[in-house]
């Protein structure tokens, strides 16, 4: 069950340990303070109080991780990786200890990227097998792993259903790593939870729109956005909010949240939708007269957006929200061949397989069609470095 964290071996659980000082020196500045401020007798009381810590039957995690915190900014790593695991092979550990255990492994530079040996069998323990589960699952969605997510989910999603941080902590993986239909179906259960704060508003809107039910998950976009700190934390919640408002003709509404908009923390696919709702906006209040110039200038800056990348290639959502507002933009402009380019550039609906497959002529663009449909249907465009 036990897996090094560094490239030196640990000792079997028992043995002493020895203080051989910070392996290396810290370019933090707050990591060397604590060097200075921790000397070899100082990091040997700090091992032993981390002991009796590990061992101690109380509620409080935070001297735990407090001290965890001061050996790992001291470089005491190697010493503290022994402790963690000669605590873990004890029947009295804290369950905390699961959790720290996992944030060192996932944090080495010696783990493998693979999925944790010896997780399953300490989850069969109880309580400490299951922080360490929910510490994974928030490592691996934060890093964009979405195999080791996926896997986790289908080892201990029984439980997890069931476990208050659990259920949390496997939504918002889900939501980091862009599983949308995984995230519908594991959020479906919300009217059996206690309420849902801003995060797991967040996740539920999320997943709903990632399958394509926007108007389902406009309510909770405007619940999330009613939660204190919650559109600090989701900045994007605004921005979907005023891009459904737009898109359902209520120009007032969507111009009073736009202009509330601050495009801070925003991914590049946020920034894409950001220029397809003002394109919206800008079509509707124009004149008629003169809607077809501002689409032409409208669409013109999104494709701007989408050169580097091509929309078929994106994320499926993006895809999504891009051929709802140029087909929006497009019918209102009486540009009509440009909103079926957009279903045809984004390939993200199956609708237009019938006239593909139905239409003279068109049936030699059908195969090119499906491939682009089947592409990227979820997550990132490309692998993200490891932990």
């Amino acid at each position: 069950m036990q897996q090094s964290f560094d490239s030196h071996s640990n000792p079997p659980p028992g043995s002493p340990v020895t203080l051989s000082g910070p392996p290396r020196v810290a370019l933090d500045p707050v990591a060397e303070a604590a060097k200075r401020a921790l000397t070899a007798q100082g990091a040997a009381e700090a091992l032993d109080e981390l002991r009796r810590l590990c061992v101690a039957q109380t509620e409080d995690t935070a001297p735990l991780e407090a001290k965890v915190e001061q050996l790992r900014l001291a470089g005491y790593r190697q010493e503290l990786n022994q402790v963690l695991q000669e605590a873990l092979s004890s029947p009295q550990a804290h369950p905390h200890v699961g959790a720290l255990w996992m944030r060192r492994l996932v944090s080495s530079n010696n783990w493998d990227r693979r999925y944790p040996q010896g997780m399953d069998q300490l989850c069969r323990r109880g309580e400490i097998g299951r922080r360490a589960v929910i510490e994974f699952l928030q490592a691996a969605g934060a890093s964009r792993k979405g195999r080791l997510v996926c896997h986790a989910l289908r080892k201990h999603g029984k439980w997890l259903r069931t476990h208050p941080q659990g259920w949390r902590a496997a939504a918002r993986a889900l939501a980091d790593v862009r599983e949308y239909r995984r995230l519908a179906r594991w959020m479906s259960s919300w009217r059996t939870k206690p309420e849902l704060d801003g995060e797991l508003l967040y996740c539920l809107a999320l997943g709903l729109r990632g399958t394509g039910h926007e108007r389902k998950a406009q309510p909770f976009v405007r619940q999330a956005l009613e939660k204190p700190d919650a559109e600090k934390q989701f900045p994007v919640l605004k921005l979907w909010a005023a891009q459904e408002e737009a898109l359902a003709g209520d120009v007032q509404a969507a111009e009073g949240l736009y202009k509330e908009l601050k495009s801070v923390a925003w991914d590049d696919d946020s920034v894409c939708v950001y220029y397809l709702t003002r394109g919206v906006l800008r079509v509707r209040q124009a004149a008629r007269a003169s809607r077809k110039e501002v689409f032409d200038s409208a669409s013109t800056r999104v494709q701007e957006r989408v050169r580097r990348v091509a929309i078929y290639k994106r994320d499926v959502m993006l895809r999504r929200q891009y051929r709802r507002c140029l087909w929006r933009m497009a019918v209102d402009s009486g540009r009509w061949g440009s909103g079926a380019m957009a279903a045809w550039r984004s390939a993200e609906s199956v609708w237009l397989l019938l006239p593909l497959a139905l239409v003279p002529g068109l049936q030699l663009f059908l195969p090119l069609y499906l491939f682009r449909l089947c592409a990227r249907r979820r997550g990132f465009r490309k692998k993200r470095p490891g932990f």
